[in-house]
């Protein structure tokens, strides 16, 4: 049974975590219900270019501050506050701090889609 009650996020709930030089905080904690699994990234200046992502499904990112770097397979693109990116997470991919700031952004990593 749905409760509406436990839609709701809030941000002293959730801590931020470090992992692969990224400081991210879970933005839903219901990871095991729903199909997307929203994250909140900070990308230190000092992270580096060298982390490649690449796994199932799709992945969407939106700069809320700072540039952003995001190599997509062999093509580089620089976003900033405003922009954002969805594509194939198969791709392989990094994101990294371009312009001296560190950037915040929102990436919402979903699995693939299933047929029914």
């Amino acid at each position: 049974m749905y409760v509406p009650s436990r839609a709701i996020e809030r941000a002293a709930g959730s801590p931020v975590q470090r992992g692969r030089g990224l400081l991210y905080t879970n933005l839903s904690s219901k990871s095991w219900t729903f199909n997307m699994q929203p994250l909140r990234i900070v990308v230190p200046v000092k992270r580096g270019e060298d982390v490649v992502y690449q796994h199932e499904g799709e992945q969407w990112m939106y700069v809320l501050s700072g540039r952003l770097s995001l190599k997509l397979g062999d093509e580089e693109f620089v976003l900033e506050a405003g922009d954002a990116a969805h594509f194939d997470a198969a791709t392989p991919h990094r994101f990294f701090a371009s312009g001296g700031a560190t950037p915040g952004s929102y990436s919402q990593p979903a699995p693939s889609r299933t047929s029914c």
